[in-house]
């Protein structure tokens, strides 16, 4: 039960995300959605020091449609401790969607659905 809450809230903020930031190409835990390019990605997370592997892709097309998986990123453990983050990329090497999971998505939830309920609004 609680991991099917913690599934639903998952895909709920990734849909928001993913919605928002078709919508307004804006940036979110500061990647710039729609703009940010694999090697731009690559360099900001290593300036930052952040945990993660480049050289996954969906279905095994990493070449073509690149996905980075993120162990640790500070902006991510802003809102608590992550279990999994992703950043998938589009053909053109745009990132065009974040996914971001973690441990207790309670309060986290909340607090970025009422930040991307402000685009609905608007």
């Amino acid at each position: 039960m609680v991991l099917s809450r913690v599934i639903i809230k998952a895909v709920v903020l990734t849909f928001l995300v993913c919605m928002g930031s078709s919508l307004f190409g804006a940036e979110y835990f500061g990647f710039n959605v729609c703009s940010l390019t694999v090697d731009q990605a690559k360099e900001q997370l290593k300036a930052v020091e952040a945990d993660f592997e480049d050289d996954y892709g969906y279905k095994g097309y990493s070449n073509d449609l690149p996905i980075f998986e993120i162990n640790y990123y500070d902006k991510f453990n802003k809102y608590g401790s992550l279990c999994e983050g992703w950043l998938l990329f589009d053909p053109n090497e745009k990132l065009y969607k974040i996914i971001a999971k973690w441990s207790d998505e309670g309060d986290t939830f909340k607090l970025l659905k009422d930040a991307l309920d402000i685009f609905r609004h608007k």
